[in-house]
């Protein structure tokens, strides 16, 4: 995994290899890879061509008991503690994190790879983070 995937070479196809030799699982929804993990994280993985950026998020639901008011201000609030992820509240009950990263000129697999995983851990940490019971 220290050959460098060349730019024309970032597809889904070729990521899902390099998750799938990393022992991650994963299949497809439309026009997105999704991974599984052991820990029970569901991340989606797109691939923008023209900005040569590759997207992870995930969605996750929120409370309803809780007012909106309070999942914004937990949503920035783990903007201001967390590194990597970005946290919003785009719909009401939804909380959706993303990570994006270039892969203009080539990329390592290894940080394919190595930002999912980090990806991962940010969003474990989030959920961890809360204190009032708001996931659901």
């Amino acid at each position: 995994m220290s050959e460098v995937v060349s730019e024309q070479e970032v597809n889904l196809d070729k990521l899902e290899g390099l998750f799938k030799g990393a022992f991650l699982r994963t299949e497809r929804e439309k026009d997105e890879l999704v991974i599984r993990d052991e820990s029970g994280v569901k991340t989606f993985v797109k691939i923008d061509e023209g900005k040569k950026m590759i997207t992870f998020y995930s969605v996750w639901r929120l409370k309803e008991q809780f007012p909106e008011a309070a999942h914004l201000k937990f949503a920035n609030g783990l903007n201001n503690g967390l590194i990597l992820v970005r946290f919003s509240v785009p719909i009401p009950n939804i909380l959706w994190c993303d990570y994006q990263f270039f892969y203009e000129g080539g990329i390592m697999p290894y940080q394919i790879v190595h930002n999912y995983k980090r990806f991962v851990s940010v969003c474990i940490g989030a959920v961890q983070s809360d204190t009032s019971g708001m996931f659901a």
